[in-house]
């Protein structure tokens, strides 16, 4: 029911799932990317009526989700230094407290 309801929204329709597994469903089955309620609240309240891109013919979301997906990236490299600095600290602190040990 889902997945052919999809394929049959018009262009210009926006699709909308809540749920994770909906969502990736549609991603990975359809050419179409689902947007969460509150996204959509979003894209409102900053008065995107066609996705931050705003070219005609292309699905509403497509700027929104690139969009997202740009902001994600550009955190990663924090995310993976922070990441490898907490676990060089609990090495740093592992070290020290079995030196301590053999004392």
């Amino acid at each position: 029911v889902l997945l052919p309801a999809v394929r049959n929204a018009a262009k210009d329709t926006l699709i909308i799932a809540d749920g994770f597994s909906c969502q990736e469903q549609i991603a990975q089955m359809t050419d179409r990317r689902a947007l969460h309620l509150a996204q959509v609240i979003q894209m409102a309240m900053h008065g995107e009526r066609e996705g931050s891109s705003g070219q005609s013919g292309e699905y509403p979301e497509a700027g929104y989700i690139t969009q997202a997906a740009h902001q994600s990236l550009s955190k990663l490299p924090m995310a993976v230094g922070m990441s490898t600095g907490l676990l060089l600290i609990g090495a740093v602190v592992t070290w020290v407290l079995r030196k301590r040990k053999t004392r």
